[in-house]
């Protein structure tokens, strides 16, 4: 058994090398941003929903993502995930995340799901791999860093953030591919890794909120994604995990874009049928923020019966009475995930 030894940071990059890929990487950044702050947040829930699921499973090019989210809506992981996600740009708005904070979200996303309860939400004690699934040491392709190194490059890895950027893009892919390097916890080291893109991102300044997420691009993308983590320890191969790492962005970026436009047109359609009033906006946001909204209590609401009569934007779920969700969400949430 070989463990990895980290590089230490930071680590001599030269970002002329990515200028075309950080160009369109700022160009795109700066128009997510004009829209997060022209428009609740509320609106672009799904953005996030869409985040919650993908990174905890597999991608199912069979199914939608509307099937997928009815199939696990109320399951425990999916919740935390969601929750972590809703945490980062809550409770941590206003505060640069540190490594003590990682202990936080671990637990948060692993809590209730069987883990030992000596390692939920604790920096890992012993060593650990990673290999196929189900099998042991021996078929380990992987052997994260020991005890006593990790811990002194996790010191350096939150220096490391803290420290002005060269370039916050390139600076991410470096913090990003370094702490999957490290593997601080015995396991949900890839979750808490991309709960921290966003957060990362506007502890930076380059976004306005936290709200920004890759993880599809990694799913899709995963055995290049080992491939690239490799190298960088193998071959010390910074550069062709940064282009990965970029070229990955500009794919997310330009989807997560598409999307909240997509749900902007969605909105006006709404205030269209249903008017702008204070009740009518609180009534639509409802639908944006809950994604498939239990009507029970406000079928008979003046904005439901216009919204229904009028545009035709709301159907139900599967037939329910109970579970509606606006026609043009669903339409989106109907394209393969």
């Amino acid at each position: 058994m070989k463990t990895t030894v980290p590089q230490n940071l930071p680590i001599k990059i030269n970002s002329k090398l990515f200028d075309d890929e950080l160009f369109k990487a700022y160009c795109l950044i700066d128009e997510i941003n004009i829209v997060l702050a022209l428009y609740p947040l509320s609106l672009f829930s799904l953005v996030e929903l869409q985040e919650a699921y993908n990174s905890i499973y597999p991608i199912q090019d069979d199914k939608t993502l509307l099937d997928l989210l009815l199939e696990n809506f109320k399951e425990v992981k999916f919740n935390n995930q969601k929750k972590a996600l809703r945490t980062i740009r809550e409770k941590y708005l206003k505060k640069v995340l540190k490594n003590r904070d990682l202990l936080f979200l671990h637990k948060m996303i692993l809590s209730g799901l069987g883990f030992d309860k000596k390692e939920v939400g604790a920096f890992r004690t012993k060593q650990n791999w990673i290999g196929p699934e189900g099998k042991g040491m021996k078929e380990a392709y992987f052997f994260p860093p020991e005890m006593a190194v990790y811990k002194k490059h996790l010191i350096r890895l939150e220096k490391f953030k803290l420290k002005k950027s060269q370039d916050p893009l390139i600076d991410l892919a470096v913090y990003f591919a370094q702490i999957l390097i490290i593997h601080p916890f015995m396991d949900g080291n890839g979750r808490v890794a991309r709960l921290i893109i966003p957060k990362f991102l506007q502890d930076k300044k380059v976004l306005v909120l936290p709200f920004f997420f890759m993880s599809h691009y990694f799913k899709a993308h995963r055995l290049s994604y080992f491939e690239k983590l490799y190298l960088i320890t193998d071959k010390k191969d910074w550069e062709g995990w940064i282009r990965f790492f970029l070229k990955g962005f500009l794919i997310q970026a330009k989807a997560q874009l598409k999307m909240m436009n997509e749900l902007l047109k969605i909105y006006q359609a709404c205030l269209e049928a249903v008017g702008t009033s204070p009740s009518a906006k609180k009534f639509i946001s409802q639908f944006f923020q809950n994604i498939i909204l239990d009507v029970t209590n406000i079928k008979k609401q003046r904005p439901f019966l216009e919204i229904l009569r009028q545009k035709k934007l709301v159907i139900f779920v599967k037939g329910s009475k109970k579970w509606a969700i606006l026609k043009g969400v669903a339409r989106i949430m109907k394209k393969r995930n």
